[in-house]
C-alpha cells in the first residue's frame, strides 16, 4: 500500500478521535500547524492531503478556507468536524460540503482519499451533492 508523500494536519487534534493516527498511517511525511494563515505561511512543499481539524463552527473563516482552496486546488482536502461543528452542513457555508466529515467518519474517508491518490477511486468533486458525498463515504 503506498502513502501520501505530504500530508498536513491543520488545527487542533485533540477530541478528534482516531484522525491523527489516520494521517500518521496514510502518509509519509506530516507537517502540523495550529491554523489556516500558518500553514499557507509555511507552505513548505505541495501537499498531497490536507485534514483541518474544526473544533467549533466559527473557528475558520470564509476568506481562510477560500485561500487554503484556492492555493491547493487538487490537493485531497478534508475538514475533520469536532462535536460542536455537527450541523455546519446545514447552518454554515464556509466549507464545502463535500469536504466536511464527522469525527467518526475521518478514519474511513482518509482511506478513501488514498484510493483516489493510488487511482483505486473516482475522487468526490469539492462540489459534490450530499447525495453524492453519502454515496462517496458508504461505497464498498
Amino acid at each position: 500500500m503506498s502513502k501520501f508523500p505530504l500530508a498536513w494536519v491543520i488545527g487542533n487534534v485533540r477530541g478528534m478521535t482516531g484522525t491523527g493516527e489516520a494521517v500518521m498511517q496514510s502518509a509519509q511525511h506530516v507537517s502540523t500547524f495550529s491554523g489556516i494563515d500558518e500553514a499557507l505561511n509555511a507552505a513548505d512543499g505541495q501537499p498531497d492531503l490536507i485534514v483541518v481539524c474544526q473544533q467549533h463552527p466559527d473557528e475558520y473563516t470564509q476568506a481562510e478556507v477560500n485561500q487554503l482552496l484556492e492555493q491547493f486546488p487538487l490537493t485531497r482536502t478534508v475538514c475533520v468536524a469536532g462535536p460542536w461543528c455537527l450541523s455546519m452542513r446545514r447552518t454554515r457555508d464556509v466549507w464545502p460540503p463535500a469536504l466536511i466529515v464527522e469525527t467518526e467518519q475521518a478514519k474511513s474517508r482518509i482511506q478513501r482519499e488514498l484510493d483516489v491518490f493510488e487511482g483505486n477511486r473516482t475522487p468526490l468533486p469539492r462540489t459534490a451533492a450530499l447525495e453524492e458525498v453519502y454515496a462517496f463515504d458508504n461505497a464498498p
